[in-house]
């Protein structure tokens, strides 16, 4: 699928906002969620990238990077951006749990809403959009993703949609 221009100039300006803090550390962006699976609804929709980056970042690249992002939110064509960060080495292994670097969610119709740490986080959300990831994004930039993101093996994704009906059910 093609995501829509508005879309996808947006998608650049995230990368480019990325590319910008990480250097040449930015691996590659991606359009996971609705708009990689042909089911984005304008004006509905909320727009899911992953992105992925060479090493650790530290606390105050990390502080700078959400600083950034939150302020391309306002521009956000959909209801809000949801991204999640990932270090490359755990992007290419087969998705076991969060394992995150930064999550930032935010934009128009949407609560801003940080995370740093992927230690309280419900891992189901994170191996899910991998998953999705590594068969179905859309590059803005860097290698395909397949090449970039390990498969998740069939029963690890049986166990985390359980994971994440559960957790649907008591939220």
């Amino acid at each position: 699928m093609t995501p829509p221009d508005d879309v996808a100039a947006f998608g650049r300006a995230v990368s480019g906002v990325l590319h910008a803090v990480l250097g040449d550390d930015l691996v590659g962006t991606y359009f996971v969620g609705s708009i990689a699976l042909g089911g984005y609804v304008s004006g509905q929709s909320d727009l899911d990238l992953v992105a992925v980056c060479a090493r650790p970042l530290d606390h105050d690249t990390k502080a700078v990077l959400v600083e950034r992002l939150l302020d391309t939110t306002v521009d956000c064509p959909a209801r809000g951006l949801e991204l999640t960060l990932y270090r490359a080495e755990v992007a290419s292994a087969p998705a076991k749990d969060a394992d995150f670097e930064v999550n930032v969610n935010g934009g128009p119709r949407m609560d801003r809403d940080v995370h740093l740490s992927s230690q309280a986080e419900p891992r189901f959300w994170y191996v899910l959009d991998r998953a999705v990831a590594h068969r179905h994004a859309i590059a803005i930039s860097g290698p395909p993703a397949a090449e970039v993101f390990g498969d998740v093996p069939r029963s690890l994704l049986l166990e985390v949609m359980a994971e994440s009906m559960r957790w649907h059910r008591e939220h």
